[in-house]
């Protein structure tokens, strides 16, 4: 058996125990996102039904004893726990909770994991993707840098189609897209703007772009999100914003730097923070990381430190305080992951649907499941499927990008 094989092999073992370090657990995803099975192949080491059959074929164990082992690994209907990054760390305070699920699995998969990585690997390569019996024709690949420039006379510039260089002068601004990627705007060229020159960075649905303001501000936009600035900030800096945004404002403190989305304006001078504003969300959350910021709406105004994240409901205008709040949840999506707890399965599938550009349709009740973990961005949208799959969640990917989800 290759080498490498043999060092997967311990990695699952241990992603079934609840032992693996961050960087195993990055190592083990990007194993299992490669495109000649692997998914499929981990899929299969904790899917119930295809641990029956190769138990049945070992003639090991009696059909009572595996449905024995299955019923006793399985999750909790009412309290699913989801996990990816591969657990979570040890000593991150969800060791516990990782063992306690994945423990009931290991009892059955653990005994065969060596057998099926070294007799049936090459053999899942070439087999369709199969989850939970239904063979899944299609898939979603994840997002990427995708973004649309509108400039002050209207002209779209699609920024992923478009090479590193100078693409345009806006008022006393030059805009170029860096090597990297991001777009940054620069003074000069244009002598002194006699009024702001606009522009809106916009992304789609599977897209997601970096943009440095003209004061230095740097600024990550998430998918389906827009944001309009002036090319030069002459007497104030004041940026609106839809969907999703995180900051990290330049240091100015003679013009304070404003956010405007909807009827809500955050106001800050130096300081990094996360704005969660789409229109599908219950609410509009602002997430403090460093620095300070002021929240203000037409029904009053707060003053948040770090750590705290307010909520303005829909169609509201308190503006309710969360003093503990989970900012690496909050900004998880800037650093390539999804994190989830305790949400419910609308709140999940809100999140793919903006990444992977897909439709969701719910045939029947909708599951009431709760989810907890991280999960990585640059997974196939089937992947990431298949790791919701643990806690007896259906669905099935139909053409156009629709995603159907069943009881």
């Amino acid at each position: 058996m290759p080498t490498d094989i043999d060092h997967i092999t311990g990695l699952i073992l241990k992603f079934h125990r609840g032992m693996l370090s961050i960087a195993e657990q990055r190592e083990l995803e990007q194993w299992v996102a490669g495109a000649d099975g692997r998914g499929t192949l981990f899929e299969a080491l904790t899917d119930e039904r295809i641990i029956r059959e190769q138990l049945e074929k070992m003639d090991q164990f009696s059909e009572e004893r595996v449905r024995a082992s299955i019923e006793a690994r399985r999750p909790n209907a009412l309290s699913p726990v989801v996990t990816a990054d591969y657990p979570p760390a040890m000593g991150d305070g969800k060791r516990g909770e990782v063992v306690r699920i994945f423990g009931r699995r290991a009892a059955v998969a653990a005994a065969i994991l060596l057998l099926m990585v070294t007799g049936g690997y090459f053999w899942y390569r070439a087999q369709p993707t199969v989850v939970k019996g239904v063979v899944v024709k299609n898939d979603v690949l994840p997002g990427g840098d995708k973004a649309i420039l509108t400039l002050a006379g209207g002209q779209r510039i699609i920024l992923d189609s478009v090479h590193q260089g100078l693409l345009a002068q806006q008022g006393n601004a030059q805009v170029s897209k860096t090597d990297s990627g991001r777009l940054v705007y620069r003074s000069g060229g244009g002598g002194v703007a006699a009024a702001p020159v606009y522009n809106t960075l916009s992304t789609p649905r599977g897209g997601q772009y970096q943009l440095i303001l003209p004061d230095g501000t740097k600024v990550w936009l998430n998918a389906a999100s827009s944001i309009t600035y002036p090319t030069s900030f002459i007497a104030e800096r004041s940026i609106s914003i839809t969907g999703e945004a995180y900051f990290e404002v330049a240091q100015d403190p003679g013009r304070p730097f404003k956010v405007k989305v909807n009827d809500m304006t955050v106001t800050v001078l130096g300081t990094s923070f996360n704005i969660n504003a789409y229109n599908d969300e219950p609410g509009m959350r602002t997430t403090l990381l460093t620095g300070a910021i002021a929240v203000n709406t037409r029904g009053g105004r707060s003053v948040v430190r770090p750590g705290q994240q307010t909520l303005v409901k829909v169609n509201g205008d308190a503006i309710d305080i969360v003093d503990h709040a989970d900012v690496e949840q909050a900004v998880a999506w800037k650093d390539g992951r999804f994190s989830f707890h305790e949400a419910d399965l609308p709140t999940v599938m809100r999140q793919l649907a903006r990444w992977y550009d897909v439709d969701i349709t719910y045939e029947g009740d909708i599951p009431p499941r709760r989810f907890s973990g991280r999960i990585g961005k640059t997974l196939t949208l089937d992947q990431v499927l298949k790791i919701l799959t643990h806690t007896r969640v259906h669905y099935s990917i139909e053409a156009g990008n629709r995603l159907i989800i069943r009881p």
